[in-house]
């Protein structure tokens, strides 16, 4: 640790301790001594989840995309499942969880139950039908619209029907819109 080779007079090798050497060893040793972060660590793996769940939408769960990125990028470090979930319930990344459209959908079951009626990860998607005028409620006041989409398998380049109904006179409009 603190040795040194010498030579004495007569040419030959031997070894000797240095304190002032053995801390100076000590000392550089200690330099790479620390928790590195790993975020940085991942830094090709979180780039391309970044990339999946900020794009358009897409139903793979985090799992999945871990599975697929062990089985294209070997040669890359790659999180556990459970630490990805755990980096984005803790804000560490730039996924949250309205992205995850899987994890919103399970139920777990929660350690702390919020008693306000609020849920703390739905998306707010705009006025409940429960909170519309009474005027629209009665069908008695003509072009008042209700709009619906029908979603098919939830993946991309898959089409979704919108449909239109007038309240009044239940004329309806189906179009289909492809690629959403």
């Amino acid at each position: 640790r603190g040795s040194v080779l010498q030579r004495d007079h007569n040419y030959l090798f031997y070894e000797h301790y240095y304190a002032d050497t053995a801390q100076i060893y000590h000392d550089k040793r200690r330099k790479n001594c620390y928790k590195r972060d790993p975020l940085k660590r991942y830094a090709v793996f979180l780039r391309m989840l970044y990339k999946r769940f900020k794009a358009k939408f897409d139903a793979t769960s985090i799992d999945e995309f871990v599975g697929e990125f062990k089985q294209t990028m070997p040669g890359y470090p790659c999180p556990s499942t459970p630490t990805v979930y755990r980096y984005i319930d803790r804000g560490l990344l730039d996924v949250s969880n309205i992205d995850l459209p899987m994890k919103l959908k399970r139920r777990r079951n929660q350690r702390h139950h919020s008693h306000d009626g609020h849920a703390l990860h739905k998306k707010n998607l705009g006025n409940s039908i429960e909170q519309r005028p009474k005027e629209v409620e009665d069908r008695a006041t003509p072009l008042h619209w209700e709009g619906d989409l029908v979603k098919g398998v939830r993946r991309k380049n898959q089409p979704a029907l919108m449909t239109l109904t007038e309240r009044t006179t239940r004329f309806e409009v189906v179009i289909k819109i492809p690629d959403y």
